[in-house]
């Protein structure tokens, strides 16, 4: 099967919000600026108030203004990626530039409500919006089940 995929910002901030709050210090950092909110609930600390709000608060805007900068920025996101998947593996090319990787070498595959992440390494993975799959989602996830252990593939049902 081969398709293209677009990337946008609004997908790109969705992967990274992905990333930052299911890791344990997105977690934590939220669970921090709740119990400073609730230090000041209790005892009307103002600076409290004001440190639980940057701490919630700053780190979703600093991932927005990220991904409309990666999208401005980073030459890849300026053209379609073109993906081209069977039983051997994945490949992927945007002009002159072509990488192949069999399905042995993936490290795990997510699919979320906005996309399918097919992670190349523990942080870097291909985002293939759903959007952009278009019939060939089923396809996609049927050869993604045939060809990957189980215990790589994640929410694929």
């Amino acid at each position: 099967m081969e398709f293209e995929v677009k990337m946008t910002s609004n997908i790109l901030l969705s992967y990274l919000f992905r990333q930052n709050y299911r890791s344990f210090a997105g977690l934590l950092t939220i669970g921090l600026g709740i119990m400073m909110i609730a230090l000041f609930i209790y005892n009307g600390n103002a600076i409290a108030l004001l440190a639980g709000a940057i701490v919630l608060f700053y780190p979703p805007w600093s991932l927005f203004t990220k991904s409309k900068k990666q999208m401005l920025l980073n030459p890849a996101f300026k053209n379609p990626l073109k993906y081209r998947i069977d039983d051997q593996g994945i490949q992927v090319s945007q002009g002159d530039d072509v990488v192949f990787v069999l399905w042995e070498q993936l490290f795990r595959v997510i699919a979320t409500k906005k996309s399918i992440l097919i992670y190349t390494s523990p942080v870097n993975a291909w985002i293939l919006p759903r959007k952009d799959l278009g019939g060939n989602a089923e396809l996609l996830k049927s050869t993604i089940i045939t060809n990957m252990p189980a215990a790589k593939i994640k929410n694929m049902k």
